[in-house]
């Protein structure tokens, strides 16, 4: 069971469009998380490029960076 979708992009990342038309496109729902303006370090430190994508299902926690409509398809569909 899918528990929740969270996607991290900047506002100026071509990627992270697509991942969201894709998102919408699938009737998925994600939470989107933008940190264009975000100073926490720890936080940057730990996304690796954006999009970057948290997939919560059944208490498993899969990532995906980047767009990757193959990785996502064979996750979320």
């Amino acid at each position: 069971m899918l528990n929740e979708v969270l996607i991290y992009t900047k506002s100026n990342c071509i990627f992270c469009q697509k991942i969201k038309e894709w998102m919408g496109e699938n009737k998925i729902n994600f939470t989107d998380i933008d940190i264009t303006n975000i100073n926490d370090l720890k936080l940057l430190r730990e996304i690796k490029g954006v999009p970057y994508t948290i997939i919560k299902r059944s208490g498993k926690e899969t990532v995906i960076c980047g767009f990757n409509p193959n990785k996502l398809r064979e996750t979320l569909l």
